[in-house]
């Protein structure tokens, strides 16, 4: 099975309002990146445009990342499956919180906003375009 693309009016209408949703979150005083398909691990806040089709996971998507030293932090206690470790408890915390106040700020500023229901994203947001 192969992936289908949107169509490119469908993907600039995407960027768009990727564009913003940057706007508004910087305009907020969030630290703010989009990323096109594939998304970074840049500290704060990512926007990543999906050219896929929508019944293909394709859409506009918003998310939290730390930084790099916390990230190093909680990897070893990660893969090691140690789910009281100190650093995996800050990120947790960390993650819900941006994510309550992401939500919270692009629901005040008019965007209509979903939680995503990726399991391997799962404090992500989706804008509803």
């Amino acid at each position: 099975m192969s992936l289908e693309r949107a169509t490119d009016a469908e993907v600039a209408k995407r960027q768009a309002a990727a564009a913003s949703m940057a706007s508004a979150l910087t305009r907020a005083g969030f630290a703010v990146h989009v990323a096109e398909g594939v998304g970074t691990s840049i500290p704060g806040v990512e926007i990543v445009v999906d050219p896929f089709r929508a019944d293909e996971g394709g859409g506009v998507y918003v998310g939290w990342h730390v930084g790099g030293e916390l990230v190093e932090d909680f990897s070893a206690p990660l893969l090691a499956q140690d789910w009281t470790h100190p650093a995996l408890t800050l990120h947790g915390a960390i993650a819900e919180a941006m994510y309550d106040a992401l939500m919270r700020v692009l629901v005040a500023s008019g965007f209509d906003v979903v939680p995503t229901d990726n399991d391997m994203s799962p404090l992500s947001i989706k804008l509803i375009v």
